[in-house]
């Protein structure tokens, strides 16, 4: 089929043999034919029906398909062939296209109308064989002609849709083509950038891993001294433990000895008493002594006034102050030995003041001490607490440090992982750039 970019309409008319005789022809034939379309128009839209492919295109619009196709078959019968005509097959042929009728549906239904039509002049019987013949003839080469423009404008249609969707996929190709270069660009400078940042993050996670190394070696030795310093703190908890009982002890017979030492003060208190009360018996029978040696000398001198009557008064006199002269003198010596034990006495008295107040203030200092080791005790107890806080701050520390130490390691194989995967990512992209420009080579070679 010569297309209509070659040949004019009147090129096309002559192609078929349809000339001003047929043409008129093509009058007398309508005269004949226009009673009957209705019927055949009909007929031929129930015959559409049956079949699915045609029955879809038809569906609810057949009143309005029945009006433009009656419009058209008077236009091919009775315009002459004119540009209302042209204009009028050309719509329907590229509506046929729009809606995806393809040829051989579309020859079909030329087929099925075309058989009517010649029944119909056959069912003429006013017409001779010779007009009748003629009548067909100009009939068939006006459907012809007809079906020749509508599939010829298909395959135009066909052709201008193909060339615009090709210049529609050339203008996407080139936009794709430029996306992708970018993309690709993007891609490539990505992977660069993630292989350079995995090589960093590799080396971080080495010094990571050897800080955690150095760090858990830390964190052990903490926790060694830490359970050193607990037993040397457990070990003063216990040796001051031991000191507060000493000083206890120490408090508890310091206050003994306060108390027999005021005991012994209160003794030696009353000794002086006494021996004040002994002296002055002392003195009592010093006197009485010298009152005697007073009257036996008193006697005697009676005695010799009295001569021989008064030798046995004289002797008694004489026996009388002898007793009372070593009565004097034991009195003088009892009176020395009261005197020295008072002396004794009071000075007792002051050392058992210094000694009291010497024991009170041991007993001040057994106190303090006392306070001062219960205070020392609660340090060593506070001491002891947080070495072992400190102790399980050292354990916990070294686990999160085994834990970090385990991540570095894991980050590392993730690293390692990485930097396959961008090198990797590089082939890809330098293999996907050269299977994507062989495509576009093949589509413009297409």
């Amino acid at each position: 089929m010569m297309s209509e970019a070659v040949l004019s309409l009147n090129e096309r008319l002559a192609f078929y043999k349809i000339d001003a005789a047929v043409r008129g022809d093509l009058e007398t034939a309508w005269g004949l034919i226009a009673p009957h379309m209705p019927r055949i128009i009909s007929d031929f839209y129930r015959h559409l029906a049956k079949f699915p492919m045609t029955a879809r295109l038809v569906d609810k619009r057949q009143d309005r398909l029945a009006k433009l196709q009656a419009e058209h078959w008077r236009r091919l019968f009775t315009s002459g062939f004119d540009e209302s005509y042209l204009t009028s097959v050309r719509a329907v042929a590229v509506a046929h296209v729009r809606v995806g009728v393809e040829p051989d549906w579309y020859i079909g239904g030329y087929s099925v109308i075309l058989a009517e039509l010649t029944t119909v002049l056959a069912q003429e019987t006013r017409l001779r064989s010779g007009r009748l013949a003629r009548l067909a003839s100009a009939v068939g080469s006006a459907v012809m002609f007809d079906m020749g423009i509508a599939v010829s404008v298909y395959h135009e249609t066909l052709l201008t849709a193909g060339e615009e969707r090709r210049t529609r996929l050339t203008g996407e190709i080139g936009i794709f083509d430029q996306t992708f270069s970018q993309s690709l660009s993007a891609l490539n400078q990505a992977a660069h950038v993630m292989r350079g940042a995995s090589e960093q993050l590799g080396a971080a996670t080495g010094r990571t891993s050897e800080q955690a190394d150095s760090m858990t070696m830390t964190a052990e030795e903490m926790a060694e001294r830490a359970a050193r310093g607990a037993a040397a703190a457990g070990t003063m908890a216990r040796s001051i433990e031991t000191v507060e009982g000493y000083a206890q002890r120490a408090y508890e017979i310091a206050g003994k000895a306060a108390e027999q030492a005021k005991a012994a003060d209160a003794g030696v208190r009353g000794l002086a008493e006494v021996t004040e009360r002994i002296g002055s018996i002392v003195e009592l029978i010093g006197g009485i002594a010298r009152q005697t040696n007073l009257l036996a000398l008193n006697a005697t001198i009676e005695a010799a006034r009295a001569g021989e009557a008064g030798l046995g008064f004289a002797v008694v006199a004489r026996e009388v102050k002898t007793l009372s002269t070593q009565t004097a003198k034991a009195t003088q010596e009892i009176s020395d030995q009261i005197a020295a034990i008072q002396q004794a006495t009071r000075a007792t008295v002051g050392d058992l003041d210094g000694i009291g107040t010497v024991i009170r203030e041991v007993v001040q200092s057994a106190e303090a001490i006392a306070a001062a080791v219960e205070n020392q005790a609660a340090a060593t107890h506070s001491i002891l607490t947080a070495v072992e806080e400190m102790s399980q701050d050292a354990q916990g520390v070294a686990e999160a440090v085994a834990t970090v130490r385990a991540a570095a390691q894991d980050i590392g194989g993730i690293v390692t992982t990485v930097q396959t995967l961008a090198s990797s990512l590089d082939e890809q992209a330098a293999h996907m750039n050269g299977d994507v420009r062989q495509f576009f080579d093949r589509v413009a070679a297409a």
